[in-house]
């Protein structure tokens, strides 16, 4: 799904700019910002809730981990260990995570 599009009080409807960043993000919206200091793509991300019912967002790189981190301040939960990059996160029902990395091993991580 698309964002729907804010133009802010400074666009100009006659000229060819399109509307920056900030002015497609919902006015509900509360940005956040997670930087580390490698420069690593981000290979694949999911979020589910964890057992206790709060929303925690699942990442990759390229590094054969895979970062749980709070939702929505992205305090750092911790980490599933897998044996290659991984390409590929599925949440296919709450608690549970699916994992499947370059290597062809599949994992599964349940919440405790």
């Amino acid at each position: 799904d698309q964002l729907p599009i804010r133009h802010s009080p400074n666009h100009d409807d006659g000229g060819g700019a399109a509307p920056s960043p900030s002015s497609r993000r919902p006015s509900s919206a509360v940005p956040r910002t997670m930087e580390d200091e490698r420069d690593e793509r981000v290979v694949s991300m999911d979020g589910t809730y964890d057992a206790d019912e709060k929303p925690v967002l699942l990442f990759s790189r390229g590094d054969g981990v895979v970062r749980v981190h709070d939702l929505p301040s992205l305090k750092k939960r911790g980490d599933i260990l897998c044996y290659d990059e991984v390409k590929t996160i599925s949440i296919r029902s709450r608690g549970v995570v699916f994992t499947g990395d370059a290597s062809g091993e599949v994992r599964v991580a349940k919440w405790t």
